[in-house]
């Protein structure tokens, strides 16, 4: 009788401790999905650097190149053909910038003092990382409303789609921009990082111009490129690639395992 007591109030404590844990990192998680858009919200210059610079560059080199872009088989006017990577610049740049916070945060003292705190390293990254996709998850619906000047028709299915690959791409460069901000020791490290990996990404992930030669062979080792890729075939009315669809499920899993393994080998000083 004494046994079966112990027992059931052993469970009753396992539950208890197991609800706090849990309660634990869903607050940690909104702190700081809640610092990161009052953020936003108090530095609109944010949101307004994400949105304008992509739009100058879909006036710009969209009307530049309008006479003079031809895609052989699509038949597409190159501001459709360039939309889609514009729509893969915006999630770049969103990623950049609140990335860039977590550099800030862990200069400043902050991010040590939610490693400690009750929802631990776990509940740590996975806010980040949420906080970052939610941001440019939205940014980049806000930037999807311009379909409506472009010469598409777009279904009801394109529609849902381009939703579906928007939150995968933000997803993946949350987790990919997370990563390298938490191995930057400082702001001055990650804008290196950001020139000579994040920038080139999108330069050769085929937004601008198709891929051939050496820079096709690239591609096939970067997510943007099949996010851009999926993006384009969804406008054009063909339905995103089951390949590129795989393949930004496949770049998700791996910049997440990357991103667990750098958190084990890397401990924030």
């Amino acid at each position: 009788m004494m046994s079966s007591t112990n027992n059931a109030l052993d469970v009753s404590i396992n539950q208890c401790s197991a609800y706090r844990a849990v309660e634990a990192i869903f607050n940690t998680v909104k702190l700081l999905v809640a610092r990161e858009w009052q953020r936003v919200l108090m530095e609109p210059s944010r949101v307004i650097g994400v949105l304008v610079q992509p739009l100058l560059f879909l006036l710009v080199f969209g009307t530049g190149f309008r006479e003079t872009f031809y895609v052989q088989g699509k038949g597409a006017s190159y501001v459709s053909f360039f939309f889609p990577g514009i729509v893969g610049l915006v999630v770049l740049f969103s990623s950049i910038y609140a990335t860039l916070t977590l550099v800030e945060d862990k200069k400043c003292g902050f991010f040590r003092l939610v490693l400690i705190g009750p929802g631990g390293v776990f509940a740590a990254v996975l806010g980040k990382v949420i906080a970052t996709a939610s941001l440019g998850f939205i940014q980049g619906l806000l930037f999807l409303a311009l379909l409506i000047f472009l010469p598409l028709n777009i279904s009801a299915m394109s529609l849902l789609w381009a939703i579906v690959l928007l939150l995968l791409g933000s997803l993946i460069f949350a987790f990919i921009g997370v990563l390298f901000a938490w191995l930057s020791p400082s702001s001055a490290a990650f804008h290196a990082v950001m020139s000579i990996v994040l920038v080139p990404m999108w330069l050769l992930s085929g937004a601008m111009f198709p891929l051939g030669g050496v820079m096709r062979w690239m591609g096939f080792l970067n997510p943007m490129a099949y996010f851009v890729s999926a993006l384009r075939d969804n406008f054009m009315g063909a339905g995103p690639s089951i390949l590129d669809v795989v393949a930004m499920i496949a770049s998700l899993l791996l910049s997440m395992c990357l991103l667990m393994l750098a958190q084990r080998r890397r401990v924030i000083e």
